[in-house]
């Protein structure tokens, strides 16, 4: 979680490191061009900006295609992305998921982004602003979430 003042920087800091190709034109089955492929392999995650009003539904849409978009150009890369058994494992290919503004994210739409997680295992950033007592409380909920989360983890790892 990262979060402060609006103009220090967060967002800029956040899309470089991310480094997110623009794979807008990119489609399955059509091959990758060198500018890409170089852009994808550079990549070292997906930055995606919360739209202020938002549904699960909005940012699953939002979030879906960029995530199929650089999974299957990463397998593809890799060698393994023509094989049809990889197709269900194209999101799990994303290694992190930056969230921008995601102090405007719903109850919900915050519930949507953790199943995603939860499903496909990438690392995952909240950016943003407490703007409200209520934005604080969700992010001091989201974290205690995450902490047991990890913790989980752990256990089932050395137990």
């Amino acid at each position: 979680m990262c979060f402060g003042r609006p103009g220090v920087g967060k967002t800029r800091s956040a899309r470089e490191f991310a480094a997110s190709p623009n794979l807008f034109e990119y489609t399955v089955g059509k091959p990758i061009t060198p500018v890409a492929a170089r852009a994808v392999q550079a990549c070292r995650g997906l930055f995606f900006t919360a739209p202020v009003s938002n549904t699960p539904k909005i940012v699953n849409d939002r979030l879906q295609v960029n995530l199929f978009r650089l999974g299957h150009a990463r397998l593809v890369l890799a060698g393994l992305g023509e094989a049809p058994e990889y197709y269900g494992r194209t999101e799990a290919a994303c290694p992190l998921l930056i969230v921008d503004e995601a102090d405007r994210l719903t109850v919900a739409s915050l519930e949507h982004l953790r199943d995603l997680y939860d499903r496909y295992g990438f690392g995952l950033i909240l950016r943003g602003c407490v703007r409200s007592h209520f934005g604080a409380i969700l992010w001091i909920i989201w974290a205690q979430a995450a902490m047991v989360m990890k913790a989980s983890a752990v256990c089932t790892r050395y137990s």
